[in-house]
Protein backbone atom coordinates (compact mmCIF):
# COMPACT_ATOMS: atom_id res chain seq x y z
CA UNK A 1 0.00 0.00 0.00
CA UNK A 2 2.83 2.39 0.86
CA UNK A 3 4.43 1.70 -2.53
CA UNK A 4 1.14 2.40 -4.30
CA UNK A 5 0.78 5.68 -2.41
CA UNK A 6 4.32 6.70 -3.37
CA UNK A 7 3.75 5.88 -7.03
CA UNK A 8 0.45 7.75 -6.97
CA UNK A 9 2.08 10.83 -5.40
CA UNK A 10 4.94 10.71 -7.93
CA UNK A 11 2.50 10.42 -10.83
CA UNK A 12 0.42 13.30 -9.47
CA UNK A 13 3.55 15.45 -9.09
CA UNK A 14 4.78 14.69 -12.59
CA UNK A 15 1.42 15.55 -14.15
CA UNK A 16 1.24 18.79 -12.13
CA UNK A 17 4.77 19.73 -13.25
CA UNK A 18 3.93 19.17 -16.91
CA UNK A 19 0.74 21.21 -16.56
CA UNK A 20 2.69 24.11 -15.02
CA UNK A 21 5.19 24.05 -17.89
CA UNK A 22 2.41 23.90 -20.48
CA UNK A 23 0.67 26.84 -18.81
CA UNK A 24 3.64 29.18 -18.40
CA UNK A 25 5.73 28.62 -21.54
CA UNK A 26 3.11 29.76 -24.11
CA UNK A 27 2.28 32.84 -22.04
CA UNK A 28 5.97 33.70 -21.77
CA UNK A 29 6.28 33.53 -25.55
CA UNK A 30 3.17 35.70 -25.94
CA UNK A 31 4.22 38.46 -23.53
CA UNK A 32 7.94 38.68 -24.32
CA UNK A 33 8.78 41.84 -26.22
CA UNK A 34 8.79 45.60 -26.28
CA UNK A 35 5.03 45.85 -25.71
CA UNK A 36 5.54 45.01 -22.03
CA UNK A 37 6.53 47.94 -19.75
CA UNK A 38 8.42 45.58 -17.45
CA UNK A 39 10.33 44.16 -20.42
CA UNK A 40 11.34 47.68 -21.45
CA UNK A 41 12.16 48.71 -17.87
CA UNK A 42 14.44 45.75 -17.24
CA UNK A 43 16.09 46.29 -20.62
CA UNK A 44 17.06 49.78 -19.41
CA UNK A 45 18.57 48.26 -16.26
CA UNK A 46 20.40 45.63 -18.34
CA UNK A 47 21.79 48.15 -20.86
CA UNK A 48 22.59 50.63 -18.08
CA UNK A 49 24.56 48.13 -15.94
CA UNK A 50 22.03 48.41 -13.11
CA UNK A 51 20.77 51.93 -13.81
CA UNK A 52 18.95 53.50 -10.89
CA UNK A 53 19.40 50.37 -8.78
CA UNK A 54 23.17 50.81 -8.95
CA UNK A 55 22.90 54.57 -8.38
CA UNK A 56 20.86 54.12 -5.21
CA UNK A 57 22.72 51.07 -3.88
CA UNK A 58 19.59 48.92 -4.00
CA UNK A 59 19.25 45.22 -4.75
CA UNK A 60 23.00 44.63 -5.02
CA UNK A 61 22.72 40.94 -5.87
CA UNK A 62 20.39 41.63 -8.79
CA UNK A 63 22.77 44.34 -10.06
CA UNK A 64 25.60 41.77 -9.98
CA UNK A 65 23.36 39.37 -11.88
CA UNK A 66 22.79 42.05 -14.52
CA UNK A 67 26.57 42.50 -14.83
CA UNK A 68 27.05 38.76 -15.17
CA UNK A 69 24.28 38.54 -17.77
CA UNK A 70 25.78 41.39 -19.76
CA UNK A 71 29.22 39.77 -19.68
CA UNK A 72 27.72 36.43 -20.74
CA UNK A 73 25.20 37.53 -23.40
CA UNK A 74 26.53 40.90 -24.50
CA UNK A 75 24.85 44.15 -25.57
CA UNK A 76 22.32 42.41 -27.82
CA UNK A 77 21.71 39.58 -25.38
CA UNK A 78 18.88 40.98 -23.26
CA UNK A 79 16.38 38.51 -24.72
CA UNK A 80 18.67 35.60 -23.81
CA UNK A 81 19.12 37.07 -20.32
CA UNK A 82 15.35 37.16 -19.83
CA UNK A 83 14.99 33.63 -21.18
CA UNK A 84 17.65 32.34 -18.78
CA UNK A 85 15.86 33.90 -15.79
CA UNK A 86 12.53 32.52 -16.97
CA UNK A 87 13.99 29.01 -17.28
CA UNK A 88 15.37 29.16 -13.73
CA UNK A 89 11.99 30.26 -12.38
CA UNK A 90 10.21 27.65 -14.52
CA UNK A 91 12.38 24.86 -13.12
CA UNK A 92 11.59 25.96 -9.55
CA UNK A 93 7.88 26.18 -10.39
CA UNK A 94 7.87 22.67 -11.89
CA UNK A 95 9.87 21.35 -8.92
CA UNK A 96 7.37 22.89 -6.48
CA UNK A 97 4.50 21.24 -8.34
CA UNK A 98 6.32 17.91 -8.21
CA UNK A 99 7.07 18.24 -4.48
CA UNK A 100 3.46 18.93 -3.52
CA UNK A 101 1.80 15.72 -2.31
CA UNK A 102 -1.44 14.40 -3.71
CA UNK A 103 -4.32 16.52 -2.38
CA UNK A 104 -6.29 13.87 -0.55
CA UNK A 105 -9.70 15.52 -0.78
CA UNK A 106 -9.47 16.07 -4.56
CA UNK A 107 -8.59 12.62 -5.85
CA UNK A 108 -7.91 12.55 -9.59
CA UNK A 109 -8.17 16.36 -9.78
CA UNK A 110 -5.16 16.76 -7.47
CA UNK A 111 -2.58 17.50 -10.24
CA UNK A 112 -4.85 20.17 -11.73
CA UNK A 113 -5.29 21.83 -8.34
CA UNK A 114 -1.54 21.82 -7.65
CA UNK A 115 -0.76 23.20 -11.10
CA UNK A 116 -3.38 25.92 -10.60
CA UNK A 117 -1.79 27.04 -7.31
CA UNK A 118 1.74 27.04 -8.75
CA UNK A 119 0.79 28.74 -12.02
CA UNK A 120 -1.09 31.43 -10.09
CA UNK A 121 2.03 32.12 -8.05
CA UNK A 122 4.52 32.26 -10.91
CA UNK A 123 2.41 33.86 -13.63
CA UNK A 124 3.55 37.43 -12.95
CA UNK A 125 6.77 36.57 -11.12
CA UNK A 126 8.12 34.40 -13.91
CA UNK A 127 6.90 36.42 -16.87
CA UNK A 128 6.93 40.08 -15.85
CA UNK A 129 8.22 40.86 -12.36
CA UNK A 130 11.49 38.97 -12.76
CA UNK A 131 13.36 40.66 -9.90
CA UNK A 132 10.59 39.64 -7.51
CA UNK A 133 10.43 36.25 -9.18
CA UNK A 134 14.11 35.53 -8.54
CA UNK A 135 13.84 36.79 -4.97
CA UNK A 136 10.74 34.66 -4.43
CA UNK A 137 12.67 31.54 -5.47
CA UNK A 138 14.90 31.95 -2.41
CA UNK A 139 11.86 32.38 -0.18
CA UNK A 140 10.00 29.45 -1.65
CA UNK A 141 12.69 26.76 -1.58
CA UNK A 142 13.05 26.87 2.25
CA UNK A 143 9.25 27.11 2.57
CA UNK A 144 8.91 23.95 0.49
CA UNK A 145 11.37 22.30 2.86
CA UNK A 146 9.42 23.41 5.93
CA UNK A 147 5.98 22.34 4.73
CA UNK A 148 6.82 19.54 2.30
CA UNK A 149 7.99 16.03 2.97
CA UNK A 150 11.14 16.83 4.97
CA UNK A 151 9.69 19.59 7.17
CA UNK A 152 13.08 21.19 7.73
CA UNK A 153 14.31 24.68 7.03
CA UNK A 154 14.88 26.88 10.10
CA UNK A 155 18.36 27.97 9.00
CA UNK A 156 17.62 27.82 5.27
CA UNK A 157 14.62 30.10 5.73
CA UNK A 158 16.71 32.96 7.16
CA UNK A 159 19.50 32.47 4.60
CA UNK A 160 16.95 32.36 1.79
CA UNK A 161 15.22 35.50 3.05
CA UNK A 162 18.56 37.32 3.33
CA UNK A 163 19.48 36.42 -0.27
CA UNK A 164 15.98 37.40 -1.45
CA UNK A 165 16.36 40.79 0.26
CA UNK A 166 19.61 41.38 -1.62
CA UNK A 167 17.76 40.72 -4.90
CA UNK A 168 14.66 42.77 -4.07
CA UNK A 169 14.68 44.90 -0.94
CA UNK A 170 10.92 44.55 -0.34
CA UNK A 171 11.43 40.85 0.39
CA UNK A 172 13.09 41.90 3.66
CA UNK A 173 9.59 41.56 5.10
CA UNK A 174 10.10 37.79 5.10
CA UNK A 175 13.45 38.21 6.83
CA UNK A 176 11.61 40.14 9.55
CA UNK A 177 9.32 37.13 10.11
CA UNK A 178 12.18 34.84 11.05
CA UNK A 179 13.18 36.04 14.54
CA UNK A 180 9.60 36.31 15.92
CA UNK A 181 8.85 32.88 14.46
CA UNK A 182 11.95 31.41 16.12
CA UNK A 183 10.96 32.86 19.50
CA UNK A 184 7.32 31.81 19.12
CA UNK A 185 8.34 28.28 18.13
CA UNK A 186 9.44 27.77 21.75
CA UNK A 187 5.81 28.28 22.77
CA UNK A 188 3.84 26.03 20.37
CA UNK A 189 0.79 25.78 22.60
CA UNK A 190 0.54 29.57 22.84
CA UNK A 191 0.73 30.14 19.09
CA UNK A 192 -1.81 27.38 18.47
CA UNK A 193 -4.31 29.17 20.73
CA UNK A 194 -7.04 30.95 18.74
CA UNK A 195 -6.91 33.96 21.07
CA UNK A 196 -3.22 34.47 20.38
CA UNK A 197 -3.83 34.23 16.65
CA UNK A 198 -6.63 36.80 16.72
CA UNK A 199 -4.53 39.11 18.89
CA UNK A 200 -1.73 38.93 16.31
CA UNK A 201 -4.28 39.60 13.55
CA UNK A 202 -5.66 42.68 15.30
CA UNK A 203 -2.12 43.91 15.88
CA UNK A 204 -1.32 43.32 12.20
CA UNK A 205 -4.32 45.33 11.06
CA UNK A 206 -3.39 48.15 13.42
CA UNK A 207 0.17 48.20 12.08
CA UNK A 208 -1.11 48.17 8.51
CA UNK A 209 -3.43 51.13 9.10
CA UNK A 210 -0.61 53.02 10.85
CA UNK A 211 1.74 52.41 7.92
CA UNK A 212 -0.92 53.66 5.49
CA UNK A 213 -1.45 56.78 7.60
CA UNK A 214 2.31 57.42 7.70
CA UNK A 215 2.61 57.00 3.93
CA UNK A 216 -0.23 59.47 3.42
CA UNK A 217 1.40 61.90 5.85
CA UNK A 218 4.78 61.64 4.06
CA UNK A 219 3.27 61.74 0.57
CA UNK A 220 5.02 64.86 -0.77
CA UNK A 221 8.42 63.85 0.58
CA UNK A 222 8.15 60.35 -0.91
CA UNK A 223 6.99 61.76 -4.22
CA UNK A 224 10.12 63.89 -4.62
CA UNK A 225 12.45 61.10 -3.50
CA UNK A 226 10.92 58.65 -5.98
CA UNK A 227 11.35 61.18 -8.77
CA UNK A 228 14.99 61.61 -7.78
CA UNK A 229 15.38 57.85 -8.33
CA UNK A 230 13.76 58.15 -11.78
CA UNK A 231 10.76 56.07 -10.68
CA UNK A 232 7.62 56.83 -12.68
CA UNK A 233 5.14 58.73 -10.50
CA UNK A 234 2.97 60.03 -13.32
CA UNK A 235 0.13 57.53 -12.88
CA UNK A 236 -3.03 58.89 -11.30
CA UNK A 237 -4.87 57.07 -8.50
CA UNK A 238 -8.33 55.73 -9.24
CA UNK A 239 -11.25 55.07 -6.94
CA UNK A 240 -14.80 53.91 -7.42
CA UNK A 241 -17.32 51.15 -6.83
CA UNK A 242 -15.43 48.50 -8.79
CA UNK A 243 -12.22 49.15 -6.87
CA UNK A 244 -14.11 48.94 -3.57
CA UNK A 245 -15.65 45.63 -4.67
CA UNK A 246 -12.22 44.36 -5.73
CA UNK A 247 -10.74 45.08 -2.32
CA UNK A 248 -13.76 43.54 -0.60
CA UNK A 249 -13.03 40.35 -2.58
CA UNK A 250 -9.37 40.51 -1.53
CA UNK A 251 -10.44 40.84 2.09
CA UNK A 252 -12.50 37.67 1.77
CA UNK A 253 -9.56 35.92 0.11
CA UNK A 254 -7.20 36.97 2.90
CA UNK A 255 -9.61 35.70 5.57
CA UNK A 256 -10.13 32.41 3.71
CA UNK A 257 -6.39 31.88 3.24
CA UNK A 258 -5.81 32.58 6.90
CA UNK A 259 -8.32 29.93 7.88
CA UNK A 260 -7.10 27.35 5.35
CA UNK A 261 -3.40 27.81 6.12
CA UNK A 262 -3.89 27.54 9.88
CA UNK A 263 -5.85 24.33 9.40
CA UNK A 264 -3.13 22.97 7.10
CA UNK A 265 -0.20 23.64 9.47
CA UNK A 266 -1.78 22.51 12.75
CA UNK A 267 0.42 19.40 12.82
CA UNK A 268 3.56 21.03 11.39
CA UNK A 269 6.77 21.34 13.38
CA UNK A 270 6.94 24.26 15.84
CA UNK A 271 8.98 26.65 13.71
CA UNK A 272 6.90 25.95 10.60
CA UNK A 273 3.74 26.50 12.64
CA UNK A 274 5.07 29.78 14.05
CA UNK A 275 6.27 31.05 10.65
CA UNK A 276 2.96 30.32 8.95
CA UNK A 277 1.06 31.90 11.85
CA UNK A 278 3.17 35.04 11.55
CA UNK A 279 2.56 35.12 7.80
CA UNK A 280 -1.22 34.71 7.73
CA UNK A 281 -2.15 36.19 11.11
CA UNK A 282 0.32 39.09 11.15
CA UNK A 283 1.89 40.03 7.82
CA UNK A 284 -1.09 39.24 5.60
CA UNK A 285 -3.67 41.31 7.56
CA UNK A 286 -1.15 44.16 7.92
CA UNK A 287 -0.47 44.27 4.19
CA UNK A 288 -4.17 44.02 3.37
CA UNK A 289 -5.00 46.90 5.73
CA UNK A 290 -2.26 49.06 4.18
CA UNK A 291 -3.39 48.27 0.63
CA UNK A 292 -7.06 48.78 1.48
CA UNK A 293 -6.49 52.25 2.91
CA UNK A 294 -4.10 53.36 0.17
CA UNK A 295 -6.10 51.94 -2.74
CA UNK A 296 -9.54 53.14 -1.66
CA UNK A 297 -8.49 56.56 -0.38
CA UNK A 298 -6.99 57.71 -3.69
CA UNK A 299 -3.42 57.79 -2.35
CA UNK A 300 -1.43 60.15 -4.54
CA UNK A 301 1.53 57.85 -5.31
CA UNK A 302 0.32 54.68 -7.08
CA UNK A 303 3.94 53.48 -7.33
CA UNK A 304 4.02 53.09 -3.53
CA UNK A 305 0.59 51.43 -3.47
CA UNK A 306 1.87 49.02 -6.13
CA UNK A 307 4.76 47.92 -3.89
CA UNK A 308 2.36 47.18 -1.03
CA UNK A 309 0.00 45.30 -3.36
CA UNK A 310 2.83 43.18 -4.76
CA UNK A 311 3.87 42.19 -1.24
CA UNK A 312 0.26 41.34 -0.44
CA UNK A 313 -0.01 39.15 -3.54
CA UNK A 314 3.28 37.41 -2.69
CA UNK A 315 2.06 36.64 0.83
CA UNK A 316 -1.27 35.31 -0.50
CA UNK A 317 0.54 33.13 -3.02
CA UNK A 318 2.83 31.75 -0.32
CA UNK A 319 -0.22 30.88 1.74
CA UNK A 320 -1.71 29.06 -1.24
CA UNK A 321 1.49 27.09 -1.80
CA UNK A 322 1.74 26.15 1.88
CA UNK A 323 -1.74 24.61 1.64
CA UNK A 324 -0.71 22.70 -1.50
CA UNK A 325 2.57 21.52 0.05
CA UNK A 326 0.65 20.20 3.05
CA UNK A 327 -1.72 18.29 0.75
CA UNK A 328 -4.74 20.19 2.08
CA UNK A 329 -6.21 21.83 -1.00
CA UNK A 330 -9.99 21.44 -1.31
CA UNK A 331 -12.73 22.85 -3.52
CA UNK A 332 -12.69 26.15 -1.63
CA UNK A 333 -8.94 26.52 -2.13
CA UNK A 334 -9.24 25.57 -5.80
CA UNK A 335 -11.96 28.22 -6.31
CA UNK A 336 -9.78 30.79 -4.55
CA UNK A 337 -6.74 29.85 -6.67
CA UNK A 338 -8.87 30.13 -9.81
CA UNK A 339 -10.06 33.61 -8.85
CA UNK A 340 -6.50 34.67 -8.06
CA UNK A 341 -5.28 33.30 -11.40
CA UNK A 342 -8.00 35.21 -13.26
CA UNK A 343 -6.92 38.39 -11.47
CA UNK A 344 -3.25 37.78 -12.36
CA UNK A 345 -4.23 37.28 -16.01
CA UNK A 346 -6.16 40.57 -15.87
CA UNK A 347 -3.11 42.34 -14.49
CA UNK A 348 -0.89 40.75 -17.12
CA UNK A 349 -3.24 41.84 -19.92
CA UNK A 350 -3.39 45.39 -18.51
CA UNK A 351 0.39 45.70 -18.87
CA UNK A 352 0.41 44.81 -22.55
Amino acid sequence: MAGDDTRSATRSGLIASVLVILALVPIYIAVSGEDSPDWVGYRALYDGFGGWLLATGRDALFVKLLDFGYALFGFEGYGHFRLAIFLVILVVAAWTAFMAPKQTSLGAFSPIAIALAVATTFLLKGLVQIREGLAFVFILIPVAGMYGRGQRGVVRSVVGAAVASAIHVAEAMFLALWAPALVASRMPRLIADWRTRWAVTVLGVAIGVTVAWALNHLGDTLLWELRDYSIDTSASPTTGLWKDAYWLFNGGAVFMLRRQVLAAVNEARPFALAWATGLVCGALPALYATCLVLATSGYAIPAVTSIAIRLLYTSMELGLLIIALRGRMNLITVALAGAMLADRLRLLASQM
